[in-house]
């Protein structure tokens, strides 16, 4: 029986995914403009953020230069908000102004690196869940259990050995779960392999 999870975790892998994403981020940090003068106060500093926000997107998603020409200011910081609360805690966006403001800590070129690392995540993650998503409903019980059979056989040596008891319990009930974090799994153990 073809189970497709091949095609999937290719699909999936890291370096179409996570690493590519990550690429790109690192390509619109490199060209995008620094201000001279970074922010002179906190609606500066949002319309900086905004306007690196919308450089990355448009790197990432391989968007035309002239996008995303009118957006809507309060959505774009809420947005920016949830990656800078991800990345610097509860007082995300404050913790940024005040690295910002004060050039400590990098300064802002160390938020706008954070920030770039953020939404390159969130795209990665997001293709990843709707991959992972698209092969779980288009596939069958049957399937879908001879692809955990597939799975397990094909990555023991890689995984827990807590995850292989009793018949591989703890990876069958959490499968989906399972194949959402296979991209980080091999990403991980690519790097440590490179280190």
């Amino acid at each position: 029986m073809t189970t497709g999870l091949g095609e999937l975790l290719a699909a999936i892998a890291p370096e179409r995914t996570l690493d590519d994403a990550e690429r790109h981020a690192a390509e619109a940090m490199n060209c995008f403009p620094y201000p001279n003068v970074p922010a002179r106060d906190y609606e500066d500093c949002k319309t900086l953020l905004i306007r690196f926000m919308h450089h990355v997107d448009r790197h990432i998603l391989h968007l035309p230069t002239w996008w995303p020409g009118e957006t809507d200011r309060d959505f774009d910081w809420s947005r920016c908000g949830q990656f800078l609360t991800r990345a610097y805690g509860q007082e995300g966006t404050k913790a940024a102004w005040e690295m910002i403001r004060t050039a400590q800590e990098g300064g802002i070129r160390s938020v706008y690196q954070e920030l770039a690392r953020q939404i390159a995540e969130e795209y990665a993650w997001n293709e990843i869940r709707g991959r992972v998503s698209h092969f779980w409903w288009n596939s069958s019980v049957e399937e879908l259990m001879t692809a955990c059979d597939e799975y397990i056989q094909r990555f023991r040596h890689v995984l827990p050995p807590e995850s292989l008891e009793h018949n591989g319990a703890r990876i069958r009930i959490s499968f989906w779960k399972v194949l959402e974090e296979h991209p980080r799994l091999m990403q991980r153990l690519h790097r440590v392999g490179r280190s």
